[in-house]
């Protein structure tokens, strides 16, 4: 009878530990949800609306032909993304460029940001020259922004800013 009442007690804890488990993986899930939300939360539709048609207009089609191929579901694949070692990477890189920003249905993108955060992550790509990655351009060399696409993402960067205000 002893030994009963010692598992039965000892059954409890494990039980116990999962469900304060549960409820903070909860509680932390919906805070983040919150807090993504947040930012962003009263700019009117129109506005996006705006921002996309221009998007549409003029930065999709640098992004379309610079951008495309690894932040999009529309991009092609090299012939060598099916050799094995370089398959594994392309996967791995387009998968990564893909959560972080996924412009495959316009502004606002997919991915981990509101369109502001787009805005700041795009602005600081553009200024710093750290897109695409030195690996890509190595192997495409037209891959790189000249100063005409340079100086078209960025109006459109600071009039969308003005717009989302």
């Amino acid at each position: 009878m002893e030994r009963f009442m010692l598992s039965r007690k000892l059954a409890f804890w494990p039980i116990l530990i999962s469900l304060v488990l549960l409820s903070l993986v909860v509680l932390s899930l919906a805070r983040a949800q919150e807090a993504q939300r947040a930012p962003d939360a009263e700019i009117p539709p129109s506005a996006l609306t705006h921002v996309n048609e221009n998007y549409k207009k003029n930065v999709r089609p640098i992004f379309a032909q610079k951008c495309f191929n690894c932040h999009s579901s529309l991009g092609h694949k090299p012939w060598y993304a099916k050799i094995p070692g370089p398959k594994w990477l392309i996967e791995k890189d387009i998968k990564e460029a893909r959560a972080d920003l996924d412009m495959s249905q316009d502004f606002p993108f997919l991915g981990k940001g509101t369109p502001t955060d787009y805005l700041d992550v795009l602005e600081d790509a553009v200024k710093d020259g750290s897109m695409p990655p030195f690996r890509y351009r190595a192997l495409h060399w037209d891959s790189k922004l000249n100063d005409s696409e340079i100086k078209t993402i960025q109006e459109w960067i600071k009039t969308s800013r003005k717009e989302l205000q």
